[in-house]
């Protein structure tokens, strides 16, 4: 005759297993939320000659970029079939405000 003391506990190893899962969703969600951002963050801070001043989303896989390098701005296209340079212009200081007196 078998005791019931040596059946394992399915209970206590069902709770074990939701802890462990419930631990897992947690830490892959504080990394897809505060990780990956941080890790590639855009804007703010630009590292060399090349900067994107804004980025203008058309369609889902097109889009205008307004790009400096190197004190020109360049306007470019961007699609499935590569980059296209739309404009390029020297970069101009803003002027200052004028009193109207």
């Amino acid at each position: 005759m078998q005791l019931l003391t040596d059946a394992p506990d399915y209970g206590a190893q069902l709770l074990q297993i939701c802890f462990v899962l419930g631990g897992i969703c947690l830490l892959a969600f504080l990394v897809l939320r505060f990780g990956l951002p941080r890790l590639f963050a855009q804007g703010g801070k630009s590292v060399g000659p090349l900067k994107v001043v804004q980025r203008l989303p058309l369609e889902p896989r097109k889009a205008v970029y307004l790009v400096e390098l190197d004190g020109k701005r360049i306007l470019v296209g961007v699609s499935d079939a590569g980059p296209i340079t739309f404009h390029q212009t020297e970069t101009l200081e803003p002027e200052p405000p004028q009193d109207a007196a």
